[in-house]
């Protein structure tokens, strides 16, 4: 954060408002932090990584085209999808972290916090300004699948992960927080993305007949993964392949993530404004 956002929070909480009013003041300090947030992210080369996602993601296309013999639109769209996936929640989720990482060592938050708001302010306004980010990061990887999917797939699609990368963004918000450095907070991060999406494939690989050959490593295995599976949420449904390759997708899926998106941001944000509170700046 810029050294210009510190003054203009400043001049918002100078700002006279009747003395019962001051979430309006809240309000408007959330709304620079946010704005000042999605400058920086978009001002730090954020956008050309994306647009060389997308090249590099629409050229995998056209090559699966070339060499596969048939079903070349399914399996084009299901490759790019996962492709134009993996990118975004590495991108962003990088983003804010080596971002958050900065502005600690720039001693940018502790100048923040200094001011008269609430910590809880600094951190939804953090948020939203990553979730800011996300929402063209999703639009710009969909335009990229129209030319292999039906536009309502497609939609579907780019809705869906939004939802997935705004929770990424919020972990990686909370592990940047509680770790403070780049590389522990980074692995963290993509570790427990990977875990989210696999947790029910391994449950099932557990609990199939396999699991009889090795009785019991089985029996230890197989509670903690279902364990595991109650902690994170299942990212295996959300902007699924299926829907580009065989166009299943329907928007009582949509409905289903955007639940577990919402009760999982709940938990995320409970954790890291427990996180922030406790940190001495």
């Amino acid at each position: 954060m810029s050294d210009g956002a510190i003054i203009k929070i400043q001049s918002d909480t100078k700002q006279s408002v009747a003395p019962n009013a001051s979430w309006i003041i809240h309000g408007r300090i959330l709304l620079t932090l946010a704005r000042m947030t999605f400058r920086e992210n978009i001002l730090n080369r954020l956008p050309w990584a994306v647009m060389t996602a997308l090249g590099v993601g629409m050229g995998l296309a056209l090559f699966v085209d070339a060499a596969s013999i048939t079903e070349n639109e399914w399996i084009q769209g299901a490759i790019a999808g996962a492709f134009f996936r993996l990118m975004g929640v590495f991108l962003l989720t990088a983003t804010v972290i080596v971002g958050v990482a900065r502005e600690f060592d720039d001693r940018m938050v502790a100048l923040t916090l200094a001011l008269p708001i609430p910590r809880s302010v600094y951190f939804a306004g953090k948020l939203l300004g990553f979730a800011m980010t996300a929402a063209p990061m999703a639009a710009i990887f969909a335009l990229g699948l129209l030319p292999f999917a039906p536009w309502d797939q497609v939609l579907l699609w780019s809705l869906s992960l939004g939802c997935e990368l705004l929770l990424m963004a919020a972990l990686g918000f909370l592990l940047v927080l509680s770790l403070t450095h780049v590389t522990p907070a980074l692995t963290a991060a993509m570790a427990t993305y990977l875990l989210a999406r696999t947790i029910n494939t391994m449950v099932l690989i557990a609990s199939g007949p396999l699991a009889n050959l090795t009785p019991m490593p089985g029996k230890l295995i197989l509670p903690t993964l279902r364990f595991l599976s109650w902690l994170v949420p299942d990212l295996g449904r959300f902007t699924s392949g299926e829907w580009l390759a065989y166009h299943t997708g329907r928007w009582s899926d949509l409905a289903t993530i955007a639940l577990e998106t919402l009760v999982t941001l709940f938990f995320l944000c409970g954790a890291g404004l427990f996180v922030l509170y406790r940190k001495n700046l």
